[in-house]
């Protein structure tokens, strides 16, 4: 019997080296380097203008890299043209044909390929059900809400039964209640089909919720790759923390292994090799309010700024001398809030956690 670890690791569907991207003078994409999972979903996510749609039009060559390699289950694509790689792609803009039925234009790479009628016929009727739009193939795209239209482009895509699937920013044009919904129909989706799926979003909360593995993206380059936990609780960069959830931003100094002054308070923290001066992050949800057993290390005493309600949870801000004109954020759920005044100029006490400072050099 082979032991677990002298299992050979699983290849990478997709593998990317050395991608390099320019629209004339500006560098769009600065030498990716990445490897992707099979049957793993995969966000792309950063701002307007990181690169991510970039890298995925450079993967479905719709726009092709400059320099570089793209490998897709073990062959080269980095030089074929869109219709000689294996990929089926849902747009922001659903791009239906508006003259077709939803049959039709689920059916459309179908016939592109020749597949006969009948067969064609029984995909497009399973598929349709699959997406919840069983029975609606006779409709044209007018006739349906846009997140029924977004639902026959997924359709369309999968109907040529292709071995990735790129989604750019496919629910950014919904409403939030459709968005939502879709987010889970989706990802179900995936899991049941096991396709390899990327998708391009803006939106963090898309992807901590639907992701297997996050690419973080600024400038072109990959800021950081991993779980969504991972991203959230484990910033590699400073972007990756000011860019992921809500932090309270400081700066500070080390004073000496495993202590850290922020403006008139000392923390113990986990330093690690860091010197001088710091960037400090601090989650609002990582922090607790102060009960009278607890060690006085790392307490800090406030007054309450503002209250804002939540539902489930106040957020507050605390003036406490972290630093000037920067009030400490915290979460508070309602098992905290009993018998307690949460209210503007009430005093406060919260204790923050070694592990809920992350540090990052200044500059």
């Amino acid at each position: 019997m082979t032991a677990a670890a002298d299992v050979p690791p699983v290849p990478p569907y997709l593998s990317m080296r050395g991608v390099n991207k320019w629209f004339g003078k500006f560098q769009a994409l600065r030498g990716i380097d990445l490897d992707i999972p099979p049957s793993s979903f995969v966000c792309f996510l950063g701002p307007s203008g990181c690169g991510k749609s970039t890298l995925l039009r450079a993967i479905a060559g719709l726009d092709r890299q400059d320099e570089g390699s793209i490998f897709q289950a073990g062959r080269d694509i980095s030089q074929l043209p869109p219709g000689q790689r294996d990929f089926g792609i849902v747009f922001q803009s659903y791009a239906l044909f508006p003259n077709l039925s939803v049959a039709e234009n689920v059916g459309y790479g179908l016939v592109n390929r020749r597949v006969p009628k009948a067969e064609r016929q029984r995909i497009v009727e399973e598929l349709l059900s699959v997406v919840g739009l069983a029975g609606s193939g006779g409709k044209f795209p007018s006739q349906l809400s846009g997140g029924q239209q977004q639902r026959v482009a997924l359709a369309r895509a999968l109907a040529v039964e292709p071995g990735l699937l790129l989604l750019d920013e496919p629910l950014s044009a919904l409403d939030a209640r459709v968005r939502l919904r879709l987010r889970a129909e989706i990802r179900d989706l995936q899991r049941r089909l096991g396709i390899t799926t990327i998708m391009v979003t803006h939106d963090q909360d898309e992807a901590l919720t639907m992701a297997d593995v996050i690419v973080v993206m600024s400038d072109g380059c990959i800021e950081q790759i991993g779980s969504p936990q991972d991203i959230y609780t484990r910033p590699a960069s400073l972007f990756v923390a000011d860019f992921v959830g809500v932090m309270t931003a400081v700066s500070g100094e080390i004073l000496s292994p495993g202590q850290v002054r922020c403006g008139s308070q000392v923390f113990a923290a986990e330093t690690g090799g860091l010197r001088g001066p710091v960037e400090i992050r601090i989650r609002p949800e990582a922090l607790h309010l102060a009960e009278t057993h607890d060690s006085p290390v790392n307490r800090i005493d406030g007054t309450i700024a503002t209250v804002t309600f939540h539902g489930p949870s106040l957020q507050l801000e605390l003036d406490c001398g972290l630093a000037r004109d920067v009030p400490l954020r915290l979460d508070v759920g309602q098992h905290y809030q009993q018998g307690r005044n949460l209210t503007p100029g009430a005093p406060m006490g919260v204790i923050v956690p070694p592990a809920a400072l992350h540090l990052f050099p200044a500059g």
